[in-house]
């Protein structure tokens, strides 16, 4: 499948979910790509719902997601808040089944053993992959690689965003906590995506009220850039973005578009002030706050 990705001008890039325990990765993978219009390949393995017992590895293309209004599942030690994470169900291009056909993320996981005999608890997705009895329930498909065909400007990639967005997020959380405790119930959400820049400008210039706006629309950017936005209280406070044709990851952070004025103040009175004092402790997302404190 790479070769092929190859031979039509794109490069193939893999992201193993195969030792993930909980659908994270897999969910904001997914998230992030299809955002940018980016068509991915699941493979997996498929087990008998009940049982569990091995049936054989299967691939299928996801097209879309479903995003119910629920809460968002905090991520790691430091509660980390994506969207992504409110994804309950995937539709993939099978040719087991059709197209367009819902995996909905199971409930109960799956028990796998792994080489040492150790056995684990992994999320996984459910299908009607070769059930020929009415039985709703059908298979489990466990996710193991991701394979997104991308081109290769698109040289930055979702994980070391991800990285950098993650550490900004937790220094931003603990100047917070630690020196407003009015805000300490608040928490910062997010969304990572992958867009075309036609596209986010053509979505500011229609659908936002931002200031500075002529600024922004002219200003040259490269074709893709990662968006790495923040709410507050499902507010957009603003968007950090990210040039994807960079290879060095602190070198990526473009610009940044203000949303909210009054929460967006807020941030950037943190990045002035309080900011310098934890500047030894921080690594990755460094060129994000020296930004917002110019």
């Amino acid at each position: 499948m790479a070769q092929a990705i190859k031979r039509i001008g794109l490069e193939p890039y893999f992201v193993d979910v195969s030792r993930e325990l909980d659908s994270h990765v897999i969910k904001s993978t997914i998230y992030g790509y299809l955002k940018g219009k980016v068509p991915i390949i699941l493979i997996g393995s498929l087990h008998h719902f009940n049982s569990g017992e091995f049936l054989g590895l299967h691939a299928i293309t996801i097209t879309g997601f479903n995003l119910p209004s629920q809460e968002q599942r905090p991520f790691g030690e430091t509660r980390f808040l994506l969207e992504a994470s409110q994804i309950d169900k995937i539709y993939a291009h099978d040719d087991q089944v059709g197209p367009f056909s819902r995996m909905p993320f199971s409930e109960n996981g799956i028990e796998i053993e792994l080489d040492n005999g150790n056995k684990i608890s992994r999320d996984c997705l459910r299908t009607s992959n070769g059930d020929t009895s009415g039985n709703q329930a059908g298979r489990k498909f466990v996710p193991q690689y991701l394979l997104i065909p991308l081109k290769e400007t698109i040289r930055l990639t979702m994980w070391q965003v991800h990285s950098m967005v993650l550490e900004f997020d937790n220094s931003l959380e603990q100047i917070k906590n630690a020196y407003f405790h009015k805000l300490v119930a608040l928490r910062f959400s997010w969304q990572l995506y992958l867009t075309n820049v036609r596209d986010y400008k053509t979505d500011l210039l229609y659908n936002s009220d931002i200031s500075a706006k002529q600024d922004f629309l002219t200003r040259p950017l490269p074709e893709f850039i990662w968006v790495a936005a923040i709410f507050l209280n499902n507010i957009k406070v603003v968007d950090l973005l990210f040039d994807t044709t960079e290879i060095r990851p602190k070198k990526s952070f473009l610009y940044y578009v203000v949303h909210d004025e009054t929460s967006f103040h807020f941030i950037k009175g943190i990045a002035k002030q309080v900011y310098p004092k934890l500047s030894q402790q921080l690594s990755l997302s460094m060129p994000i706050w020296e930004k917002l404190a110019e």
